[in-house]
């Protein structure tokens, strides 16, 4: 999918659009810094992992520290069950 085509999908979740640059910016370059094999074994920050994010974020725009939010779609992998 598009950069645009993304974006365009995050704003209509009601997510401010300052907010989904930062998401989408963030998405692409932990997408280009992951490699061919880590990528087909665990995808992380989908398009479906940033739909969740803009819809909490338009929820509770108070709540809107992006770097604890990344921290947990990426890292929850190695949370205990």
């Amino acid at each position: 999918m598009s950069e645009s085509e993304e974006i365009t999908l995050l704003l209509g979740t009601g997510c401010q659009r300052p907010f989904v640059e930062a998401l989408v910016s963030f998405a692409d370059k932990y997408r280009s810094s992951m490699t061919s094999d880590l990528v087909q074994k665990n995808r992380k920050l989908g398009t479906r992992a940033l739909i969740r994010i803009a819809r909490r974020l338009a929820k509770y725009p108070d709540q809107a520290d992006l770097h604890t939010i990344f921290s947990r779609s990426v890292l929850a992998e190695f949370l205990p069950a």
